[in-house]
């Protein structure tokens, strides 16, 4: 990643007052999610909720508990005016509003089917709940990208923080494709260990101890791209795409070949919820696999980061 020239380092802004109060903010943002984690064990401690696999509430503490570690982690980082900070900021965000966009666009086209089942005085508030997405997968991201990317902050990080970073080198598109490898192995441990391990596999569905071995072992592949990546090697980026070009063939020849009622009955959920996801066809297994294109050719694109690199990397 390149440097800023010194003469604008001289000429910036200081931005650090600013950096502080947006990692104030995340870190914020950290602990809110930190707190949601005994909300969702309170809340399935007073409902019996069979509709549900097995492993449900330990993928939500999972989650939450990891972004905010995260969000924590990166808030203080961005009050100390870190440089490593703003690059995985931007990178965060960029991801963020990649995966928002791609959700509400999915979103949009399952809408009408998802309201029709919806009674007439509550379509109002699922409307609201989506507007309310809209701002925090949309807005959000945007606010963070505008300011990370400012040169002035950029050079107030410069300022701060001269010595080498750790992502220094690391162009922040490369950063994000390390990022998404990240939640992809993190998503293949906890879909290892909950939902009988139902894993899509060119047609057919691997569930218990077929399917617990298949995602750890996707674990693995993604957590070496992730690190592969962030190194700048061509095997990680290699192994990252062929992951993704094969993840997309396998969902969309399985779901072209098994019964959502079928998978969803395997993984562990009750009826109802079959009979609510049912309600929205087939569409939305088709939906998951072209969202998974964009991704494809997004990694296809990096291949320029990793080019120039192969004859002095490892």
């Amino acid at each position: 990643m390149g440097q800023i020239s010194a003469d604008a380092v001289l000429r910036y802004r200081d931005r650090s007052w600013w950096l502080g109060a947006f990692g104030v903010l995340e870190v914020l943002l950290g602990l809110f999610l930190a707190a949601l984690i005994p909300l969702l064990l309170l809340a399935q401690a007073a409902v019996d909720d069979e509709a549900r696999p097995s492993g449900y509430v330990l993928q939500g503490v999972l989650i939450y508990g990891l972004l905010g570690a995260t969000f924590i982690w990166l808030g203080i980082g961005s009050f100390r005016c870190r440089r490593w900070a703003r690059s995985l900021l931007l990178a965060l965000a960029w991801n963020w509003l990649a995966a928002g966009a791609t959700g509400l666009l999915i979103g949009g086209f399952l809408l009408p089917k998802l309201l029709e089942s919806v009674p007439e005085g509550a379509k109002g508030i699922v409307t609201g709940v989506i507007g309310i997405f809209a701002a925090i997968f949309l807005g959000v991201p945007v606010v963070l990208i505008a300011f990370y990317r400012s040169d002035d902050v950029r050079a107030t990080c410069e300022a701060r923080d001269p010595g080498p970073s750790w992502v220094a080198t690391v162009p922040v598109p490369v950063l994000m494709g390390s990022i998404w490898c990240g939640v992809a192995a993190l998503g293949a441990v906890s879909m290892g260990f909950m939902s009988n391990s139902v894993l899509p596999f060119f047609g057919l569905l691997l569930s218990g101890a077929p399917g617990l071995a298949a995602n750890l072992l996707l674990a693995c592949a993604w957590g070496y791209s992730a690190v592969g990546l962030l190194r700048l090697r061509p095997a990680a980026w290699w192994l990252a795409t062929s992951l993704l070009a094969g993840m997309t063939v396998s969902v969309a020849v399985t779901f072209s070949r098994v019964d959502l009622a079928e998978m969803y009955g395997l993984m562990g959920y009750g009826e109802q919820v079959i009979a609510q996801t049912q309600a929205l066809g087939s569409s939305v297994l088709w939906w998951s696999a072209l969202a998974l294109v964009p991704v494809v050719g997004y990694f296809l694109w990096l291949r320029r980061y990793f080019v120039y690199c192969g004859g002095n990397r490892p």
